[in-house]
């Protein structure tokens, strides 16, 4: 029995002994195991930090973008609003263009209107010309006329002296002038009252 004691401690020790080796190995693998997992977490982590800092700058670049946009459309707001206050005065010259026009058209229809009289006035004026220069050229035709101006000329002579002579006193036509009357008073009519009878 004395040998069977320090067998069984023998044993009992080499038992803890490939128990704790076990459970050491066992340990050790899953600490490795695990090594490779953190070493996976950490490039999956390294790899994610870089998509987070691209994602970042792409970020950046779409809010420059959306600024830049931003701006372009206000410039072209402005622009357009010019454009449109532009498009108004044009619209507004063209109207009064139009007005010039449809003025103008009536003066030109006007201007053929008076040509056309003129044309016929010095169509007139022409042959009454060339009346004169027949008649002057023919001196029968001549001497008529000469008496004739000689008839009106005297005419109007006689007249001259007529009415300067006529026109010595008057009223002009007027019956009232400067607040008196212009008609001599031939007449002077007295109204009496008629006696009263008994």
């Amino acid at each position: 029995m004395k040998n069977i004691k320090p067998v069984f401690i023998i044993l009992l020790l080499l038992g803890f002994a490939f128990f704790s080796a076990f459970k050491y190995f066992s340990a050790l693998k899953e600490k490795n195991s695990l090594l490779a997992t953190v070493e996976k977490l950490n490039i999956e982590i390294a790899a994610l930090g870089s998509e987070k800092q691209k994602l970042i700058q792409s970020l950046q670049q779409e809010k420059q973008l959306k600024d830049q946009t931003v701006l372009e459309n206000s410039a072209l707001q402005e622009s357009l609003k010019a454009s449109a206050g532009q498009l108004a005065q044009i619209e507004e010259q063209s109207a009064q263009a139009q007005d010039k026009l449809v003025a103008l058209e009536s003066y030109l229809s006007l201007l053929k209107v008076e040509s056309s009289a003129l044309k016929n006035r010095v169509a007139e004026l022409t042959s009454k010309n060339e009346e004169y220069n027949a008649c002057l050229n023919s001196l029968p035709e001549l001497k008529k006329a000469i008496r004739e101006l000689k008839m009106r000329l005297s005419k109007t002579q006689i007249q001259r002296r007529t009415g300067a002579k006529n026109n010595v006193e008057g009223n002009n036509g007027f019956v009232v002038r400067n607040g008196k009357s212009t008609l001599p008073a031939q007449v002077k009519i007295e109204v009496k009252p008629a006696p009263a009878k008994e």
